[in-house]
């Protein structure tokens, strides 16, 4: 369904944004990207539809900057 992609690249869209809102980012957010989230980006790169991969760019583009920006 469209609306799932649609549902998929809003969640990631929201994701960049919370990561970029705040001013440090906690160990617990960085233990929780290695883990679980991390694995769910990692694997949307590979995603058929291209705004979802795109989007999955965005937020791991936004990640490399904020982590280093805090190291």
């Amino acid at each position: 369904p469209s609306h799932a992609v649609e549902i998929r690249a809003m969640a990631g869209l929201l994701l960049k944004n919370n990561l970029r809102r705040r001013d440090t980012l906690q160990l617990e957010t960085i233990a929780f990207f290695k883990g679980v989230a991390g694995a769910g980006v990692l694997q949307a790169l590979s995603d058929g539809n291209s705004l979802v991969r795109g989007t999955c760019g965005t937020v791991l583009a936004t990640l490399a900057y904020r982590l280093g920006s805090n190291l």
